[in-house]
């Protein structure tokens, strides 16, 4: 059964590969176009599904989503899933992808995901400012999984089936390929991005949270981070009440899906 609404039309799609240079996958990606016109903007959307599940199927409904309401180009990322690929492959593959089309005609890159996607984009800011490259133009993040305490306000409060605590530990465990516990894995701040003390490695940033999700104390962490370090380009939407994974539930939620993508393309201008 699926939890998707109903698919928005788009100019066109197409689906293609770009090699990653450092082992020679070729990663499958599929771009959206908005208008049969070039567009000057692109967003780079990394699926979630704790690192171990999704693909370009699943979120048509959201890519189609964004491209549609966003008015731009929309290129989804199939990237390598664990445990059978550990850390650090996903981040390598989102790199690969992202320095190819920093090459291409478009003028603005923004990344985006939703929750191990989100995180996802958060360690790909931190890796793209650890080898000197462009930052993206901004960050659209839907409930990434960003931090490393596990016994938080919100894993204690809001333990729902859409989440959990051990489901979250389990997903981690599996992206990193042993126990996310171990001291490597742990202050490790490409698996857990909440570490990177420098905040201006973040670009312009647009992040929604659920309000009932165990992620959320995570995201409360990183935006007080971002404001002591005095960063005011930071805007950060709160749904109460609202699970874990809502941008992707469609069938439940389209017209608040619908919602948060105008309201994210008014803060885009």
């Amino acid at each position: 059964m699926t939890l998707n609404g109903p698919l928005e039309s788009v100019h066109s799609f197409e689906d293609y590969h770009i090699t990653n240079e450092e082992d020679g996958n070729d990663v499958l990606v599929r771009l959206y176009k908005h208008d049969i016109e070039p567009s000057s903007d692109l967003i780079i959307y990394i699926h979630g599904g704790g690192w171990t599940q999704g693909n370009l199927k699943n979120y048509a409904y959201l890519c189609r989503k964004l491209t549609k309401i966003l008015e731009k180009d929309v290129l989804a990322v199939d990237y390598r899933l664990s445990p059978e690929n550990p850390h650090p492959q996903q981040l390598n593959d989102i790199m690969a992808v992202y320095k190819y089309f920093l090459k291409s005609k478009y003028k603005k890159i923004y990344l985006s995901g939703d929750s191990g996607g989100g995180h996802l984009c958060a360690s790909t800011c931190i890796k793209i400012n650890d080898e000197g490259l462009k930052r993206p133009h901004g960050s659209i993040l839907f409930y990434p999984a960003l931090d490393n305490d596990f016994n938080s306000r919100s894993f204690k409060a809001f333990n729902c089936p859409a989440l959990t605590k051990k489901g979250t530990m389990d997903y981690t465990n599996n992206l990193v390929g042993g126990n996310c516990l171990d001291p490597k894995n742990f202050f490790n701040k490409y698996i857990f991005p909440s570490l990177q003390k420098d905040m201006k490695v973040f670009p312009r940033e647009i992040l929604v949270s659920s309000g009932y999700d165990v992620l959320f104390d995570g995201q409360l962490k990183h935006v007080k981070n971002m404001l002591k370090s005095g960063r005011k380009d930071l805007t950060w939407l709160v749904y109460p009440g609202v699970v874990h994974g809502f941008m992707n539930y469609g069938k439940f939620y389209d017209k608040l899906v619908t919602q948060v993508c105008q309201t994210i393309k008014k803060f885009l201008k």
